[in-house]
């Protein structure tokens, strides 16, 4: 298994000297309208592409959701569900009061007000995984807000610290989603402290790109990447200057 994992996303992997290490933990800060978990669809797609397993678990959004992220990439993630390559884990379904709503996947979240339920829900899927999963997954967190409103900001801050002290132990590639708009300056601030990474998207005004990348940190990297800006496209993102002209 390569030390550095590809994120499939032209330009980025380049700025990062061929990818993210494993075992890192990015908080992926999103302003509405920025397609945050579009991004991080990207970066799992690109390792079940590559034989990885993924882990992507909603809290603000059902499976049929998740499924048509991956959809507008045209990535069909349908197979590898089945095969058992990837897991969503479903934190949707109870917390919008839709009990009576049938889930079609095998590991739902009884109550995310409840973070030992949010907790030992997570830890029972990435355990049936095995240590075939271990350096070889990629998880999503879609998003952290979502959780924070219904479990406050500091007991999700804790648990975040417990998921990527395991994500840095099992080599695995987590990416936490969150709505820096939505929080006070504390929380955004102890939530980038217990990362690695920090990758920044926002809008700038109504020019053609209006959605940019910043990458803020990142391990084994002393410097920033200046605001970029990133094209969403059918075939994935590209970042200007690696696919994307003026002319575009």
């Amino acid at each position: 298994m390569e030390k550095l994992a590809k994120t499939g996303i032209k330009g980025l992997d380049e700025f990062l000297g061929g990818g993210i290490p494993r075992g890192t933990s990015i908080l992926l800060l999103e302003e509405p309208g920025t397609k945050g978990a579009t991004f991080a669809m990207k970066i799992l797609c690109e390792g079940l592409a590559k034989g990885e397993y993924g882990q992507f678990v909603s809290y603000n959004q059902p499976p049929p959701f998740v499924r048509s992220l991956a959809d507008d990439l045209e990535f069909n993630v349908r197979p590898y569900e089945k095969a058992g390559k990837l897991q969503i884990i479903d934190g949707y379904t109870q917390a919008a009061g839709l009990k009576q709503t049938p889930t079609d996947v095998e590991h739902v979240i009884e109550d995310i007000s409840d973070l030992s339920k949010v907790h030992r829900t997570i830890t029972l899927a990435r355990a049936s995984l095995g240590e075939k999963a271990d350096n070889n997954l990629r998880f999503v967190h879609h998003t952290f807000s979502a959780l924070m409103l219904f479990a406050g900001d500091a007991p999700v801050l804790k648990l975040m610290r417990h998921l990527t002290v395991a994500a840095k132990l099992q080599g695995s590639i987590g990416i936490f989603i969150l709505n820096p708009n939505s929080h006070n300056s504390t929380t955004v601030s102890w939530a980038m402290d217990f990362v690695d990474a920090v990758f920044e998207l926002s809008l700038r005004g109504k020019e053609k790109y209006h959605r940019w990348l910043t990458v803020k940190k990142m391990p084994g990297i002393d410097y920033v990447m200046k605001p970029t800006p990133y094209k969403l496209t059918h075939k994935g993102i590209i970042l200007k200057g690696w696919g994307i002209t003026s002319e575009g």
